[in-house]
């Protein structure tokens, strides 16, 4: 504090001495200049003065020719201040009379003489001095010291120092008295407010003799009061504030033990729910598997045809329940985070068609038109979920139908854009129907809420379609939405971004034919219907022309007629017998007929199919148009019979299965559906029993249910597997309903081979019994699950392995289309290929299993994200034996891994020399000799 206030003073003192200063010197300065100049101004006047007073006086003496006092006038002169010579000289310059210090010759020459002459140290006068008229003139030369000029500015001096060191002290003094009048009383209320307890704010400032503080303590003593105040209020509100704090506090405790209380029930429930939507779908799907399999089969047997019709509404209110189970178990999957989209090659075509097919009885039966658009730079060879893109499109396309009473529904299908391999694709679904207003618009996408939910309404549905819709779309990285105006009809569309499959891209153009070709007539007056069969026909590399029925036969359109090789009409029932008449005598002997008809009415023009006529019903798709113009334009000419799949092959008649199911009526059903397959078939209706009938016979395969009462499927399974024999191996596969369960592991680690899931249809079970129990050829290893057929394809042992290890093209699509990725990540699982080989041969030979299958688990993540397929494959083989402790059958699928390592090991030596360089010299005497015995 003390050193606080002595600043004060430091700054007061230089306030006040710094400009009283600079005026000191300044005055000092000037008065200065002044004496300097002045002492030497007055020193030359005053002399001059003598001078002529001293002529005066010796110009009466020497008019009485008194030389004696002449010459003491002289010297007595010589005392003047000053003056230190004196002489009377004659006009030649001749000295009469001399007194004092002899004189310079200078100033005695005639040359220098005036009245006042300056020299550095002296000052020469000269006047005149008069002795009468008629007498000679005389001259008074007095010599001056300018010594006494210096004494002179001295002295000024000496005053000035004087004069400006008492006006700085007297003005520090007076500075001094001000500043301590001003920190004294400062450093006195300080201290004294430094003396306040700041919780007893009832303390004052006490009063003082200096008035000018007086004010400020006033103020002061003001302040403190209002802050008492302020200080009492505040302490009552933190008090306040603290009581409610506790009191909130102990509400919160009850919260949170009440919180936590609901939220283990709310886990309980939910688990309990997912237990019951589990139990609920086999319950549901038990019944429904009956049904369906029911109908099929008295769909074989012969009806009347109003016991046909009947059948028919069966199977659709059996479709429509099997649909609404569906949505339900998927929304909840979706509440549960286990909806998960598979990553397979498809034909969007193919999934936009069967979409359609799905949907044409619903839109036949309302007459409406029913077609498909894809645009130009739309890739059909995609990969991808199929069926989770064909249930958002058969969604979007129920609910155009379900609204729309007249009009058309029609599916556009479009490539916004190719980057990175990958295609970002935009399907909308367009309607006539009633439309949406924007009140009601946006209820669309909430679970369980419909635009009309009033008990009048007239068009069913849960209110999940949409719900479950987005968010698949969500999980294909796009988006959806829709645009809509009431009683003006409605868009939805929806964005999905897919990988673009470049390998069956290259297939199918490899094996594309140019036979299908030439000009083709499209006479078909409904919009929509005429645009897709015109896109269709450019695909397969025709010329379409567009012509409506009244335009069509004038003459200048005669010569496109004539060149036509294919004619396509849309035979409507109000004018189908006009439109043929029409058409017939324009159509040359070469050309060929294609007629569409509604298919309600198709039946009627059966007479006129023949060999250059062929009747395909609405809504036009795909694979009929390719197959009937194969069939017009003859199949010598081009391979239209070839399918993706090929159809399984004929069931022996010796094959035995065991058919398990606690269900009766779904047994049954199970059994004759086999029996209808050619193949001999025994039933259990418990676990029990299918332990006990699997002891007795030898089964080529087992069908068995898993929820059971008793012993269930999983026990079961686990039981025949112990008491299974050296080699024998039933292939047993699963049959469950249970929807929300992740069942393809937990069943796989069961020892189960696969699982199919109810219903099952007779060409599934076709192709897994054929899969399961022909004969397998010489390297064939089995494919994990039926219908897999890229893993059949894959999966080869050595000597039939393909010609590269590597499917760079695989990797590409497996790095999201990034092909730096793809390339570092084959990088990288080549780089730990040695390690894990010589891992694997000790861990084999030592018998240390556990480690094993950890090390060829993880070489098979790895495998799975590079574009490896045969070491994936192998990989996969080994770890499923090693799970299932099958340890006999472990020595030929560790000869088939290691020789994968080999091959993958060689491929990297040839293409990939720079990191071949990286790698020991031991490494490379290996690869050599493994490149020599390859």
């Amino acid at each position: 504090m003390h050193n606080m206030y002595k600043g004060l003073k430091n700054r007061v003192l230089r306030a006040g001495l710094i400009p009283v200063a600079l005026l000191t010197i300044t005055l000092c300065l000037l008065s200065g200049i002044l004496a300097f100049f002045q002492t030497k101004a007055d020193f030359e006047q005053q002399s001059l003065i003598n001078s002529k007073q001293l002529a005066l006086i010796i110009s009466h003496s020497l008019s009485h020719n008194d030389k004696e006092l002449t010459q003491t006038i002289l010297r007595t002169s010589l005392q003047l201040k000053g003056m230190e010579s004196l002489r009377i000289t004659d006009e030649g310059d001749n000295a009469l009379f001399e007194s004092g210090i002899p004189m310079l010759p200078a100033i005695a020459s005639p040359q220098t003489r005036s009245y006042v002459v300056d020299l550095d140290d002296h000052l020469l006068i000269t006047v005149p001095v008069s002795t009468g008229e008629s007498a000679p003139a005389l001259w008074l030369e007095a010599g001056f010291n300018k010594q006494e000029i210096l004494l002179s500015r001295y002295q000024w001096l000496l005053i000035i120092i004087t004069i400006s060191v008492l006006s700085l002290m007297l003005a520090t003094i007076a500075l001094l008295r001000l500043a301590n009048s001003l920190s004294f009383p400062l450093e006195r209320i300080t201290s004294q407010i430094g003396q306040l307890d700041l919780y007893n704010l009832q303390m004052r400032l006490p009063a003082d003799s200096n008035n000018d503080f007086v004010p400020l303590k006033r103020h002061l003593n003001h302040l403190l009061a209002r802050m008492q105040i302020r200080y009492r209020d505040m302490k009552d509100e933190v008090e306040r504030a603290a009581a409610e704090i506790q009191q909130n506090m102990e509400t919160l405790e009850l919260k949170n033990a009440e919180l936590d209380i609901s939220r283990k029930n709310a886990i309980e429930a939910s688990q309990s729910k997912s237990m019951f939507l589990a139990n609920i779908s086999h319950e549901m799907h038990t019944p429904l598997n009956s049904i369906v399999g029911y109908c099929g089969l008295l769909e074989k047997t012969q009806l009347e045809s109003l016991q046909r019709e009947h059948l028919r509404t069966l199977q659709t209110s059996a479709e429509c329940l099997k649909a609404i189970i569906s949505d339900i178990l998927d929304f909840s999957k979706i509440e549960a985070g286990k909806l998960h989209l598979e990553h397979a090659p498809f034909n969007l075509r193919t999934v936009v068609d069967e979409a359609l097919a799905m949907n044409s009885p619903s839109a036949q039966e309302k007459k409406l038109e029913l077609a498909t658009v894809f645009y130009p730079g739309t890739p059909v060879f995609l990969l991808g979920d199929s069926n989770r893109l064909k249930q958002v499109i058969s969604n979007l396309l129920s609910n155009a139908i379900k609204f729309t009473e007249q009009g058309s529904v029609a599916i556009e299908v479009n490539c916004i854009q190719k980057r990175n391999e990958m295609a970002e694709l935009r399907i909308s679904v367009k309607d006539t129907g009633i439309g949406i207003s924007d009140t009601e618009g946006h209820k669309l996408f909430q679970a369980f809420s419909q635009v009309d939910s009033s008990l009048s309404r007239n068009r069913d549905g849960t209110g999940l379609g949409l719900v479950i819709c987005k968010n698949l779309v969500a999980q294909m990285q796009g988006e959806i939405d829709f645009t809509s105006h009431a009683g003006e009809g409605s868009c939805f569309w929806f964005t999905a971004n897919l990988a673009i499959d470049h390998k069956s891209e290259a297939l199918h153009q490899s094996t594309r034919t140019d036979h299908l070709s030439g000009i083709a007539i499209v006479c078909e007056p409904r919009e929509w219907s005429r645009l897709a069969i015109v896109r269709q026909l450019e695909d397969l590399g025709f010329e379409p022309h567009c012509l409506d029925t009244d335009s069509m036969f004038n003459s200048s359109r005669l010569s496109i007629l004539k060149q036509a090789s294919l004619f396509v009409v849309g035979v409507h029932q109000e004018d189908s017998q006009s439109t043929i008449t029409e058409v017939a005598p324009y159509i040359d002997t070469n050309a060929r007929l294609l007629l569409l008809g509604d298919p309600q009415h198709i039946e009627d023009l059966n007479y006129l199919t023949g060999t250059n006529t062929r009747i395909l019903p609405f809504p036009l798709m795909q694979e009929q148009l390719l197959e009937s113009l194969c069939t017009l334009f003859g199949e010598d000419q081009v391979d239209c019979t070839q399918k993706p799949e090929q159809t399984p092959q004929e069931l022996s008649n010796d094959t035995r299965i065991l058919a398990v199911d606690d269900n009766p009526p779904n047994l049954k059903l199970l059994k004759i559906m086999l029996e209808d397959l050619g193949v001999q078939v025994d039933t259990a209706n418990s676990g029990y029993k299918a332990v006990e009938y699997a002891q007795q016979h030898d089964y080529d395969l087992i069908f068995m249910d898993i929820q059971m009462p008793g012993m269930n499927g999983v026990e079961a399974c686990q039981k025949i597997r112990q008491q299974e024999q050296g080699e024998k191996n039933i292939p047993i596969i699963a049959l469950t309903a249970h929807a929300m369960m992740d069942e393809k592991s937990r069943l796989l680690e069961e020892d189960f081979d696969a699982y199919l899931t109810k219903p099952v249809s007779e060409q599934q079970l076709l192709h897994t019994i054929s899969h399961w129990t022909q004969p397998l050829s010489a390297g064939q290893t089995l494919s994990l699950f039926p219908g897999d057929s890229s893993a059949d394809e894959k999966q080869q042992k050595a000597g039939t392995t393909s010609s590269s290890p590597v499917d760079m093209e695989e990797g590409i699509t497996l790095a999201g289309g990034r092909k730096a990725l793809a390339e570092e990540l084959l990088s990288m699982i080549l780089e730990t290929l040695p390690e894990n080989r010589e891992s694997i041969a000790a861990l084999h030979q030592q018998e240390h299993f556990v480690e094993l299958q950890e090390v060829i688990h993880k070489l098979h993540g790895a495998a799975r994200y590079c574009g490896v397929p045969d070491l994936r494959d192998a990989c996969r083989e080994s770890e499923i034996l090693l799970k299932k402790k099958k340890l006999s059958e472990l020595e030929d699928s560790i000869h088939v891994l290691n020789q994968e390592i080999d091959r993958l090991l060689i491929w990297q030596a040839r293409f990939m020399p720079a990191r071949q360089d990286k790698q020991t010299s031991h490494d490379t005497e290996s690869i050599e000799e493994l490149e020599s015995q390859a």
